[in-house]
């Protein structure tokens, strides 16, 4: 059964074996590639999506845009829909993926544990707390 699989990216190792596995291993039958950026951490609106158009967030942008140009070129013959949001990472992929009706999501994993993840929180621990729909962990 096909379906619709979205995938965070970041430019990650982790993030690119989650899109190479997504292509590789499932049925999919459209392919959304999520992008969350999150601002600089000096930003007075570090995280809150208010400023999208400000051009603090023109080189996220054209990051962005560069990896979904790769992922483009990598995903074949699935359809690809690209989109950029801007806040919390673990947010905004499990309000996309309920919004975007996908059935699954498929996320890398920087791989942090002790200390490091609960110091610094783990997205992808908090997308499988919260999904609506199967997420899949690649490391």
């Amino acid at each position: 059964m096909s379906e619709t699989i979205l995938v965070p990216i970041d430019g990650s190792e982790p993030a690119w074996a989650a899109f190479q596995y997504a292509i590789e291993t499932l049925d999919v039958e459209r392919l959304h590639i999520l992008y969350v950026a999150s601002g600089p951490t000096n930003h007075p609106y570090h995280g809150d999506g208010s400023i999208i158009n400000d051009d603090i967030f023109d080189e996220e942008r054209d990051f962005a845009a560069a990896l979904f140009e790769k992922a483009s070129q990598q995903s074949g013959a699935v359809p690809i829909e690209t989109k950029i949001l801007v806040g919390r990472p673990a947010e905004n992929i499990v309000t996309y993926a309920k919004e975007a009706d996908c059935g699954h999501i498929v996320m890398g994993s920087t791989g942090r544990d002790g200390a490091r993840r609960l110091l610094l929180g783990s997205v992808a621990e908090t997308v499988v707390r919260r999904a609506p729909v199967p997420v899949t962990v690649i490391r």
